[in-house]
C-alpha cells in the first residue's frame, strides 16, 4: 500500500465515483455491476435527483489490443454490453 491505513487519498473518499460496466478484473462482476447501476437509476427516477452521470469509458492501451484491452472485450461480449473500437485516426478525429 503507497499510503497509511485510513487515508483519503483512495476512490472510496471524496465526492465521486467511477464505474465500469466492461470489467476487465473478471467478467464475473458484470452483473453485481448491472445489479448496482439499475439501483442507482432507480433510486434516481424515485427522488427525481440526479446522482450519477453516464459519460462512456476510454481504454487505451498498446496497437493491436493488449491484455486489458483483450479483458474488457470479454467481459462486453459475454454479458451483451456494447463496446467500439476506435482506431488511432479515429481517436485523432473525435477527441
Amino acid at each position: 500500500e503507497q499510503f497509511a491505513h485510513c487515508h483519503k487519498r483512495g476512490s472510496s473518499h471524496g465526492e465521486s465515483r467511477i464505474y465500469r460496466r466492461a470489467y476487465f478484473e473478471h467478467p464475473n462482476y458484470v452483473p453485481w455491476i448491472e445489479y448496482s447501476l439499475n439501483e442507482f437509476q432507480t433510486l434516481q427516477k424515485s427522488q427525481n435527483v440526479e446522482i450519477m452521470q453516464e459519460c462512456g469509458t476510454l481504454v487505451m492501451e498498446e496497437l493491436n489490443g493488449g491484455e486489458v484491452i483483450q479483458r474488457c472485450q470479454m467481459a462486453a461480449a459475454l454479458h451483451g454490453i456494447p463496446v467500439e473500437t476506435l482506431s488511432n485516426n479515429d481517436l485523432k478525429e473525435r477527441y
